[in-house]
């Protein structure tokens, strides 16, 4: 495989991620401030399984990076 296809495949892969407009929500909640994981709950409104799988993802990619304090995880 050539250079440039592999470009196309790794840029092709980000925007995967960015196609899903829950994803979306997320980054733009996270954009102003780091957030537990509740808080992005709250203000998405989507359950707490969902919102963490779709953090998941986006920590596996490596677009949010995270942290643990206590029992909460912040992104």
């Amino acid at each position: 495989m050539d250079e440039t296809t592999q470009v196309f495949e790794q840029v092709a892969r980000y925007f995967s991620l960015l196609a899903d407009p829950t994803r979306l929500r997320i980054l733009s909640c996270l954009c102003v401030d780091e957030r537990p994981v509740n808080d992005v709950v709250d203000q998405i409104g989507l359950t707490q399984a969902n919102i963490s799988r779709h953090l998941n993802i986006l920590y596996r990619a490596g677009v949010v990076d995270r942290r643990r304090e206590g029992n909460s995880v912040f992104y």
